[in-house]
């Protein structure tokens, strides 16, 4: 992985791994050696009128992290839209 310091104010690093609020993400990278792999998405679209599941694979993880303590996390996600009537 890698870290960037864009200025003396900002601070950008590539993660494998992610905690927050009692949730643990893992990248691809992160389990790709490993028995076990949990690097697996799904969430709910919004805009629609019916919650449509996307599911898809964590591919990275960055964190922006600014003098002052603010952070920014980024999930970059392959997604893919499950359609059951479509299927078959």
């Amino acid at each position: 992985m890698w870290k960037r310091y864009i200025d003396k104010n900002l601070l950008i690093d590539s993660k494998t791994s992610y905690n927050t609020s009692g949730f643990r993400f893992h990248a691809k990278q992160h389990d790709e050696t490993r028995k076990t792999q949990n690097y697996g998405i799904m969430m709910r679209s919004d805009d629609q009128s019916v919650k449509v599941p996307y599911y898809g694979v964590l591919k990275e993880i960055v964190e922006i992290s600014y003098t002052n303590g603010n952070k920014v996390v980024l999930f970059n996600c392959d997604l893919f839209e499950i359609v059951p009537e479509k299927i078959g």
